[in-house]
């Protein structure tokens, strides 16, 4: 029998919530951070109150940033005059101009099901997240569990003489944090909580970086691993390593 936890990876909808909008100077013209992919999406709010949609039009801009999509930016039909108002939009943006997923058409946060409960994950996929968790994770950040986390963001920021050095010490750090991991789950399905083998993570595989060849502070970094039951399973990290430059 697995256990069960909430589910933080789930599908992208692109759809930015009660985004903060300026007026421009036209007192008109209310221009969204990203493009509108759906008018009828579009929810403008004033002051938390939600506007007439009859108030206000679509209009379509030729822009430079967005040429490959149509780039529609809201205009009032009566100029606001008011000081500074406060406007807020909710709206649908295009998959690839998406802040939320930024492109991937998934974002880690949890939605709620129809019964409005939170969605929730078990087995393989509960595996899948809990290594994803384990290495985003800043070690230490969680007060009650000192031990959930990777110390890889500890690296940001220290000198180090070369790429060897900076991939061994990203190798260690998951390592132990998915051997915690590890010790956490076994001691688990000693007591009488009912962990799946499915979900308890087995031994790390393989663990690679790849370096960016035109900015080695980038680091495209992949493990593959094997829960106990023996599927096998990978996860790719982008990290920005800003700081080490060797010197």
């Amino acid at each position: 029998m697995a256990t069960k936890d909430i589910k933080i990876q789930n599908r992208c909808d692109h759809r930015l919530r009660f985004e903060e909008i300026t007026l421009e100077s036209d007192y008109i013209s209310l221009r969204p951070s990203c493009p509108i992919s759906s008018r009828t999406s579009v929810v403008l709010y004033r002051f938390g109150l939600e506007v007439n949609s009859e108030t206000y039009s679509f209009v379509k801009e030729d822009s430079i940033l967005y040429s490959d999509s149509n780039y529609y930016y809201i205009k009032l039909k009566e100029p606001d005059l008011y000081e500074l108002p406060v406007y807020e939009v909710t709206f649908s943006t295009y998959e690839q101009y998406c802040p939320i997923c930024m492109g991937t058409n998934y974002a880690d946060d949890f939605i709620e099901s129809p019964s409005n409960f939170p969605k929730t994950v078990s087995g393989p996929y509960q595996l899948i997240q809990n290594v994803e968790k384990l290495i985003t994770t800043t070690l230490k950040s969680n007060p009650y569990h000192s031990w959930i986390g990777c110390g890889i963001k500890g690296i940001v920021g220290t000198k180090v003489p070369d790429q060897e050095a900076i991939s061994s010490s990203i190798e260690s750090s998951i390592r132990t944090a998915l051997g915690n991991l590890k010790s956490i789950q076994i001691k688990n399905q000693g007591s009488n909580t009912k962990v799946s083998p499915d979900e308890v993570f087995g031994d790390v595989e393989k663990i690679d970086m790849t370096f960016d060849e035109e900015d080695p502070t980038y680091v495209e970094v992949f493990v593959q691993y094997h829960s106990q039951s023996g599927s096998s399973y990978d996860y790719t990290q982008l990290l920005e390593l800003t700081n080490l430059r060797a010197h």
